[in-house]
């Protein structure tokens, strides 16, 4: 399997992770999540999916700036991962006098948030790698 079809496929997965967040990302049962990271992760990953597709798809004939915008829709990706990793932090349990205790869930939505950070992670160090080698 070639390096684009991987890119490829990452970015449909990328989306579906974005699309995730705009639907789901408003709150988590009970727990209050920050704002500022919140919307932060969701308008980097909208402009980071827009700049990735349209570098994907794009070639340098007609969009002289491809490569700029290749470099921007990286860095909206990075700034994707490090928003979404900072969400991930309230899910760590609280410890103190004053910490609420929480309901034990059988299904943890921070299984779900981990996951999909984990995968965000991996699909941006792919386009970077492909990026870095010119093989998209």
């Amino acid at each position: 399997m070639s390096i684009d079809v991987v890119v490829y496929a990452l970015t449909g997965l990328a989306a579906l992770g974005i699309a995730w967040t705009a639907v789901f990302g408003t709150s988590n049962r009970g727990v209050a999540m920050a704002r500022a990271p919140r919307r932060l992760h969701l308008v980097a990953g909208v402009l980071a999916l827009i700049g990735w597709v349209l570098f994907l798809f794009t070639d340098s004939a007609s969009l002289p700036q491809r490569e700029l915008i290749g470099i921007g829709a990286l860095f909206f990706w990075w700034l994707v991962v490090g928003a979404g990793l900072l969400l991930l932090v309230q899910y760590l349990p609280s410890r103190g006098r004053h910490a609420g205790s929480r309901a034990k869930r059988r299904f943890s939505p921070a299984l779900v948030g981990v996951f999909m950070h984990l995968m965000m992670l991996v699909c941006v160090g792919v386009f970077t790698y492909a990026y870095m080698v010119s093989a998209v």
